[in-house]
């Protein structure tokens, strides 16, 4: 049920190439954000970003947005031949590999502008508890920008209390280092449930953990071989 938050998870109206006739006639799914709002509070976590943050009181407005994709006819067209060409290429395996990567680079924007999309924000207010905790899942980097090689006594210490919640799961953080560009993956207490009468979309729920997790990965069809 967890994976089900991930951000990048597309409600898509098709399946993208080579379904292409099936793509051009179909129609974009309804969303209802009540729906998605109770299943998404049925999850193991949430994930996506914080577009409030109040490092004093705790107190979080996080966004998780779900993308209804719908075929855009001439942006399918441009797709399937990208994706010819770069196929051929492929296949004739004596293409030069930066003669390959710039085909990749123009497949991958084809392949963006093969789809319109529509984006449904689903908002949560969240309120750290007693036991709130940040972590991270982003190993630390070096000055060169490159994740650093640890000794397991820089393992220890950046993994901080093992008392605290989270220990397990990569290394300790703190408020400060959220912001509105990292993801992150929401913790709800579930033992916690907001007052009667309140509606879900009105609701402040209380959250044990916030995990900046890394950006997801690009997903693309224009995949060359090793990389």
């Amino acid at each position: 049920m967890g994976r089900l938050s991930r951000l990048t998870a597309l409600l898509a109206a098709v399946v993208l190439f080579p379904t292409l006739s099936d793509a051009q006639t179909a129609k974009p799914a309804k969303v209802d954000p009540a729906k998605v709002r109770a299943k998404l509070l049925l999850a193991q976590y949430i994930e996506g970003k914080l577009v409030r943050i109040d490092a004093n009181e705790k107190t979080f407005t996080f966004a998780y947005v779900l993308e209804t994709k719908t075929p855009n006819p001439e942006g399918q067209k441009q797709y399937a031949a990208a994706y010819a060409t770069f196929s051929a290429a492929l296949a004739k395996r004596s293409t030069p590999l930066a003669d390959l990567k710039k085909l990749q680079k123009e497949g991958i924007a084809a392949e963006k502008g093969a789809f319109n999309i529509e984006e449904t924000q689903i908002p949560f207010e969240l309120k750290g508890d007693k036991a709130f905790v940040v972590r991270t899942l982003v190993p630390p980097k070096g000055a060169d920008g490159k994740v650093q090689k640890l000794t397991p006594a820089d393992e220890k210490k950046l993994k901080g209390d093992p008392k605290q919640p989270g220990y397990n799961m990569g290394y300790a953080a703190e408020v400060k280092d959220l912001d509105q560009k990292k993801w992150v993956r929401a913790y709800l207490d579930k033992k916690t449930k907001p007052a009667a009468g309140t509606k879900p979309e009105e609701a402040v729920y209380p959250t044990t953990m916030l995990v900046i997790i890394p950006d997801p990965p690009v997903v693309t069809n224009f995949k060359i071989p090793g990389e």
